[in-house]
C-alpha cells in the first residue's frame, strides 16, 4: 500500500483570495472553538498609504 502526504499551508488563503478584487487587501482565515479564536492563515498585506 502506498501513501501520499500533501501539505498546502496557504490553501485557505488562495481559495478566498480569488474572490478579492484587490490582492493588497488584508485577508484572515480564522476559526472559533468555544470562547477561543484561532487564526489559521493570513496574508501579509501592507497598510495603504494615502
Amino acid at each position: 500500500m502506498l501513501w501520499l502526504s500533501l501539505h498546502f499551508p496557504h490553501l485557505a488563503l488562495e481559495i478566498f483570495a480569488r474572490a478579492l478584487s484587490d490582492p493588497a487587501l488584508p485577508l484572515l482565515v480564522s476559526d472559533s472553538r468555544g470562547a477561543r479564536q484561532y487564526v489559521h492563515a493570513r496574508n501579509r498585506a501592507e497598510p495603504r498609504q494615502a
